[in-house]
């Protein structure tokens, strides 16, 4: 008798009651769980803990009384590779959606590093935290179909992909919890080198940047990299400007809200911007009506043009492919072109050793050897800061989410405003707007350097 009343208290400890399903441990230390009905119910699986059990139950409880399908602890069912696939295209046909390249991304790692892996071959429902755990030692150990080994970043984005696929398995009743949950990746990160590397790198003063302007021959490809010098966009948010709308037409301010993009092995195309969120960013009152003069000189386009601030001209070799896109290679031409001549023995200039004697210059030639226009984005915000504004004009200028990635990247020196006495009476008038302060500095720079459109066709 007594021992049959402990049997009963064991069986009692070893089952708990969940609304209307129930909990059971098992012999092997595992938890079963189990919707009420006919035969003993329905089992959603086993789980490790009772936590997981648990929250797989009561979920598959809210699944139920919604009408959605629940999770049954049959065999079959899709693999992970498939629920990943089924995640991505769901994103990209959600209302948000997601961009060309995060879309491109996502297929990539899917197709790179989940599909080929024995995870990614598993039927869904039966994976465990302990398979999630060797997938990781896989993508550690097994290197890639190049033969590469895969890098930290590689992993944790592999992760984070599984980690959300899934999620979205668990809302669609696929699995009851998610085995990615609380597994982290321990990696070394790249962010305080890229940090390092942005300190080595020197911004373009502000005679490189002039010279590099007064280098293109044509009016509306100045004014585009003085909108980048002046603005901080990145040049796929600049050159994907519409014709009609960004600027305004009563205050100095310009609209970012797009982006140009050029998938792999297909057209270019005019997208919203990553984030989702339009930003106004004030430009100097002087910039703001080269702008307008541009373009209201500008007509509706041909068939087959981009209709945008910046169109493409007719042009042969490398630039202003696509929607007024420069390429990496034309912009390199072009900061080239600033460089200093090499001089020869015999007293004459040899152009064709500019990048060569660049790496043995100042600081400032020989970053001309590896700046793109990308150096434009920091360099505007960078002004902006050294001109007294508060950093979180710089932060609403670049569009970032948090001020630490302006003052970790993007705010560097400027060793040229220090010298210069007007510019420094600037940096300490703390009563100044931001609009304000850039149209004392656009006035400072014309003042230096006279009309940014002369001579230009």
């Amino acid at each position: 008798m007594g021992a049959t009343t402990g049997n009963s208290a064991a069986r009692s400890r070893s089952r708990r009651r969940v609304g209307e399903g129930a909990l059971r441990r098992l012999s092997s230390g595992r938890w079963q769980a189990r919707l009420p009905g006919a035969g003993g119910g329905e089992s959603l699986g086993t789980y490790e803990t009772e936590v997981d059990a648990r929250r797989a139950l009561r979920r598959a409880i809210t699944h139920r009384e919604d009408g959605r399908p629940v999770a049954a602890g049959r065999r079959g069912g899709p693999t992970v590779a498939a629920v990943v696939a089924a995640y991505v295209e769901a994103r990209v046909a959600d209302e948000e959606g997601i961009s060309v390249r995060t879309t491109q991304g996502y297929a990539s790692i899917q197709r790179a590093h989940i599909a080929p892996s024995p995870l990614g071959q598993m039927r869904v429902r039966a994976i465990t935290r302990q398979d999630v755990k060797a997938w990781d030692t896989w993508l550690k150990t097994t290197p890639n179909a190049k033969g590469n080994p895969r890098g930290p970043d590689i992993r944790r984005n592999c992760h984070a992909l599984l980690h959300s696929a899934l999620g979205y398995a668990v809302d669609e009743g696929l699995i009851g919890t998610n085995p990615a949950e609380g597994i982290r990746q321990r990696h070394r990160t790249k962010r305080s080198q890229a940090a390092k590397a942005v300190e080595r790198t020197p911004l373009p003063s502000a005679d490189t940047v002039n010279a590099v302007v007064r280098a293109l021959p044509h009016r509306a490809d100045r004014l585009l990299l003085l909108l980048l010098a002046w603005s901080g966009p990145r040049l796929s948010e600049a050159t994907a400007l519409p014709r009609v709308g960004a600027l305004s037409r009563t205050t100095p301010n310009v609209r970012f809200e797009r982006v140009a993009v050029k998938p792999v092995g297909k057209p270019w195309t005019i997208e919203p911007l990553k984030t989702g969120l339009a930003r106004d960013v004030p430009i100097p009152t002087g910039l703001w009506r080269l702008l307008l003069s541009h373009q209201d000189s500008l007509s509706a386009p041909t068939r087959g043009r981009w209709d945008v601030l910046f169109p493409s001209r007719p042009a042969s070799g490398r630039h202003r492919q696509g929607p007024g896109f420069w390429t990496r290679e034309s912009w390199r031409d072009v900061w080239s072109q600033v460089l200093p001549p090499k001089a020869t023995e015999d007293g004459d200039q040899d152009p064709g050793a500019r990048e060569e004697d660049a790496a043995n210059a100042d600081p400032q030639r020989q970053a001309l050897a590896v700046w793109t226009v990308r150096a434009l984005r920091p360099y505007a915000a960078s002004v902006l800061y050294a001109a007294g504004a508060p950093a979180t004009d710089a932060q609403e200028m670049l569009g970032h989410r948090t001020l630490g990635t302006t003052l970790g990247y993007y705010l560097r020196a400027v060793p040229e405003v220090k010298k210069d006495n007007a510019a420094e009476a600037i940096r300490l008038n703390a009563d100044l707007t931001m609009p304000q302060r850039l149209d004392q500095l656009w006035d400072l720079w014309v003042a230096r350097y006279g009309d940014p459109l002369e001579g230009a066709i």
